[in-house]
This record gives C-alpha cells, structure tokens and sequence, in this order.
C-alpha cells in the first residue's frame, strides 16, 4: 500500500491538468470531490487557488 501523500500529491496534478479530481479514500465508499472554486490570497498578495471538497458517502 502506497502513503497516503502519494495519492494526495497524484491529486495535486491531475487538479492541475484537469481542474477537477475524484479520490477514493483509502479503499473505502466514501468519495471525496475536488475542484477549484475561488481564489484566495496569500500573506505576500499572490493568487492561491482555493479547493472545494465535498464528501460524498455512496453506500
């Protein structure tokens, strides 16, 4: 089984090539939706995308 920072950071590219990503966590039922919904700022001023998730427990 691979660490879990693997899969979050395989996330962080596909929301980067697609905007949009769906996680399975861990094996389980319950499904976690990504996608860029706003923009935030950070300390410096910079555009940081802001995520939204939403968990969706299919069972």
């Amino acid at each position: 089984m691979k660490p879990l920072f693997f899969y979050v950071n395989l996330a962080k590219r596909y929301m980067q090539q697609y905007d949009d990503v769906e996680l399975s966590v861990l094996g389980m039922v319950i499904l976690i939706m990504t996608s860029t919904v706003g923009i935030k700022y950070d300390l410096r001023g910079h555009h940081v995308p802001k995520a939204k998730i939403v968990f969706d427990n299919r069972t």
